[in-house]
């Protein structure tokens, strides 16, 4: 690599009050809008498609996983060929309280979801602080 070394870095996401936190790191903030699938539209270098990451067999998926690719790792556009979608569930926030009301919890979204769920608070949709209740996890999430 050209006399660079990786050196493994530890990175804080700020998941509550910023937007940023949780549209770039969904995961993190256990947003669970989606469902697990592969990206049938993922082309690592332009050609090889997820079914590429088990070609070799299995001795080369957890290497073929963890590669970087155009901001991601292959995983996270491949999550169902590396196995990866049972690695975190999808879970409310239990210090979530609706314009810091004591008794607005995710289980008042709950009631009147359809209503609640898409309400903003902070600049966050309920649904993301509350996800479990809000019916908005989906199968399961990726990373």
């Amino acid at each position: 690599m050209d006399g660079l070394q990786k050196i493994p870095i530890t990175v804080a996401i700020s998941c509550g009050k910023t937007k940023m936190g949780k549209e770039y790191c969904p995961v993190a903030c256990n947003i669970c809008d989606y469902k697990c699938v592969d990206d049938s539209s993922f082309l690592y270098k332009n050609v090889k498609t997820c079914k590429w990451i088990t070609s070799n067999g299995l001795e080369d998926v957890e290497s073929r996983c963890n590669i970087m690719w155009e901001g991601k790792l292959v995983k996270e556009y491949c999550p169902v060929t590396c196995n990866i979608c049972d690695e975190k569930k999808c879970v409310d926030d239990p210090s979530f309280r609706f314009k810091g009301i004591q008794k607005k919890k995710c289980a008042w979204a709950a009631r009147k979801a359809k209503k609640r769920c898409n309400k903003t608070w902070n600049g966050e949709l309920v649904k993301h602080s509350c996800p479990v209740s809000c019916s908005s996890c989906g199968d399961v999430i990726i990373i």
